[in-house]
């Protein structure tokens, strides 16, 4: 008997990506920073920091990780909130922010 297809596993489009992304942007907003400042320290484009901040486009871990520093917050703190908000309990995303940042 042949073997049923299995789904492409993604993320895009899901709640999940939707709160994560979200928080991306949020994080970015608490530090005043531009989508374009942003890009320059990436080494990217201002386009792509919208797309991820708007869902459009995938982020990676390592890519999601590299935007929590540019922003100056601790990874763990951020992947916490993360879970928290994926559980309907979030923090502003301030909160989350080095003191010497």
């Amino acid at each position: 008997m042949p073997k049923k297809p299995v789904p492409k596993l993604t993320s895009v489009h899901k709640t999940e990506q939707t709160v994560l992304c979200g928080l991306l942007r949020e994080l970015r907003l608490a530090t005043g920073m531009r989508q374009d400042e942003v890009a320059e320290k990436l080494g990217t484009s201002q386009t792509t920091i919208s797309e991820i901040e708007l869902g459009q486009r995938g982020v990676d871990l390592l890519v999601c990780r590299r935007l929590v520093a540019v922003y100056g917050a601790d990874w763990e703190e951020f992947i916490r909130e993360l879970e928290r908000r994926l559980l309907a309990a979030p923090r502003p995303a301030a909160a989350l922010l080095r003191p010497d940042r």
